[in-house]
């Protein structure tokens, strides 16, 4: 067989590997991807297809150990190859190679306008928000002026609190695409007050009739409700906010009894003497974990301003390292098979993994933080994996809590409970009694700091947090306003300002609306305001 026949022939083969993959014949795809590997000519995309086959049948370490192998073969491939690559890397967790892959993308058959967008996004979600600033110029310098590069040009200038680029940007997205949803809501974040009706008459005029899908009508009544508040129309508010709650919430089922159970198991699950790691040499982690909208955020970055403490952010590393030592896909919101497989986790690997998956976040730097609120679930696995962590739990009010999570239009698949009052209460309940039983089975290892403390004594409240740190506290650590760390959260706007005690109590402005929030949290309140 010559070369020319070998070409066509692994075309032919990739065709049909693409179409059984799509119809569900995964067994088949496997095979002809076994073929291209094998084959007497090897086809580099056959790996990063069959580490998303893997993934899709829930296993984890081939999935990994497919994508990683795709990273052997990139020679001669051109730009959207490389893209689909680093793509499956991501998939799996292993975004330091993603990033490394993407480092010569420019030399490879490059279409400047539409490939600056995608590696754009490519650098977005690796939350490399300087270089993903960097392409969606270059796209727009080259021609790119749709609607969809100027939305993530402005997403990415808010990440790093340059407000009035991306002001202009999401103007300039609403001039090419009027009912671009996305872009309103955006543009609803940043909005100045004098502006607030002027946004909501545009809005109405271009969505009225209109009938859009669940995510477009949950955009859209978000950024109405937020224009309202913004304008002191909180009747008219709270009608849009709750338009928005319930088109979000068809879409994320959540069952708290469930929930609690699964909880329940969670803790029980660590009773028993689960073999667990031990700290490596290294950059050390400091977890904050707690409901989202709790001050996470704030308190990252005031520890950032430690020069020993690099902060990264909200990581999924826990996350993916879980699900590669469990070979099991691992839900954010957890489940039975889960539960149930953290009897035989392998917690010293655990671990290594994480630390080895987070070094090249660190920057040299003796302590890094990892601000995912949802590690809260993962308090046992931290504590067994590194026990030297620090866990740092952020409380708030029980209103405040449940309050600023249910008026968040949180990203798609996350807080499957934060759409309803009552699924918040609920929720609330259930993560505060977990809390409590990792702090139980681990008395002394994770500090309680609270929201409303921290911002009314910020001085005093820090200190504490870095004696319980081991690190010196000097009285700069609380000017958070001069950190010019990029934050890629729902908090991005409110860190840029000094520490203020204005959100304490927020739940007030609509009390008329949440009397029904105040009964069922009624018992969590009065435990809050008494412990």
């Amino acid at each position: 067989m010559d070369f020319h026949e070998k070409i066509r022939v692994n075309e032919s083969v990739w065709q049909r590997a693409l179409q059984n993959f799509q119809a569900g014949r995964f067994d088949a795809a496997i095979a002809d991807c076994e073929f291209l590997m094998h084959g007497a000519m090897v086809w580099p995309m056959a790996f990063p297809l069959l580490s998303s086959i893997y993934l899709h049948l829930g296993r984890i370490k081939l999935a990994n150990y497919y994508a990683v192998a795709a990273t052997r073969h990139l020679d001669g491939l051109n730009w959207d190859e490389i893209l689909r690559i680093s793509t499956s890397l991501i998939m799996v967790g292993e975004n330091s190679l993603a990033h490394h892959v993407l480092n010569d993308i420019e030399s490879r058959q490059f279409e400047p306008a539409t490939a600056y967008f995608h590696l754009g996004r490519q650098y977005s979600t690796l939350e490399d928000i300087p270089r993903a600033l960097t392409c969606f110029e270059s796209a727009i310098a080259a021609g790119n002026q749709s609607a969809d590069v100027y939305l993530m040009y402005g997403l990415n200038c808010a990440h790093a609190g340059k407000i009035d680029e991306a002001r202009s940007a999401y103007e300039k997205a609403i001039s090419r695409q009027p009912d671009l949803t996305h872009a309103h809501w955006a543009k609803a974040q940043l909005a100045k007050k004098v502006e607030a009706l002027g946004h909501v008459e545009q809005m109405q005029s271009i969505f009225a009739g209109k009938q859009g899908n669940a995510i477009n009508t949950a955009y859209v009544e978000h950024a109405f409700y937020k224009e309202f508040e913004r304008a002191g129309k909180f009747d008219s508010a709270w009608a849009s906010l709750g338009r928005a709650a319930d088109a979000r919430r068809i879409l994320q089922p959540y069952d708290p009894v469930k929930e609690q159970k699964i909880f329940q198991s969670l803790a029980s699950a660590f009773v028993a003497d689960i073999a667990g790691g031990h700290q490596q040499e290294g950059p050390a982690p400091i977890f904050i974990v707690g409901m989202p909208r709790t001050g996470t955020t704030l308190l990252e970055r005031i520890l950032g301003n430690h020069s020993e403490i690099q902060p990264c952010g909200e990581l999924q590393v826990m996350h993916h390292q879980m699900q590669w030592v469990l070979d099991i896909p691992v839900p954010m919101t957890l489940d039975e098979s889960t539960v149930a497989a953290l009897g035989h986790a392998n917690f010293h690997e655990l671990g290594q993994r994480y630390l080895q998956k987070t070094a090249w976040l660190s920057k040299g730097k003796k302590f890094f933080s990892d601000k995912h609120p949802m590690n809260f679930m993962f308090c046992g696995a931290i504590l067994k994996a590194l026990p030297d962590a620090k866990i740092i739990h952020m409380q708030r009010n029980p209103m405040d809590s449940c309050f600023s999570n249910y008026k968040e239009l949180f990203a798609p698949g996350y807080y499957p409970y934060s759409y309803a009052l009552s699924d918040c209460a609920a929720h609330y309940k259930n993560y505060r009694q977990l809390m409590q039983a990792w702090q139980t089975l681990w008395p002394g290892k994770i500090l309680n700091v609270r929201y409303e403390n921290l911002v009314t004594d910020p001085q005093g409240e820090s200190r504490r947090i870095f004696d319980y740190l081991g690190l010196e506290h000097s009285d700069h650590l609380v000017d958070i306003q001069n950190n010019k760390t990029l934050t890629t959260t729902a908090s991005s706007m409110q860190v840029r300002e000094s520490i203020h005690s204005r959100n304490v109590a927020g739940w007030k402005t609509y009390a008329d609306y949440l009397s029904g929030l105040r009964s069922d949290l009624e018992a969590e309140i009065i435990a809050y305001e008494q412990s």
